[in-house]
């Protein structure tokens, strides 16, 4: 039963694995090597890491007040970061409708 169920659960998320990167940027992109991501937005990370503001906002959230600090990044300044952001937001929705 219990191999059974260590089987299930290896198939059902074993593309998590694939999201590894994106998701430790979306938990903290301040802890995120800009190598490591992709050249879309390295750039906007290298400039996020950099300033001192969204990094101070980012200390004080409260870890379930991520989206919060994620909706707070200029459209302008980090479009890329702000889309990724938004759609690793929305990897963990539901699947009730698949069940």
């Amino acid at each position: 039963m219990l191999n059974k169920l260590q089987t299930d659960i290896s198939s059902r998320f074993s593309d998590v694995k694939l999201h590894e990167k994106s998701l430790g940027l979306f938990e903290n992109p301040f802890n995120i090597d800009e190598i490591d991501v992709d050249t879309s937005f390295q750039l906007e990370l290298i400039e996020l890491n950099t300033n001192s503001f969204y990094y101070d906002e980012f200390q004080t959230m409260k870890k379930n007040d991520i989206l919060k600090f994620y909706s707070t990044l200029s459209h302008e300044d980090f479009p890329a970061l702000r889309d990724i952001m938004m759609k690793m937001a929305t990897v963990f929705g539901s699947t009730y409708i698949c069940e």
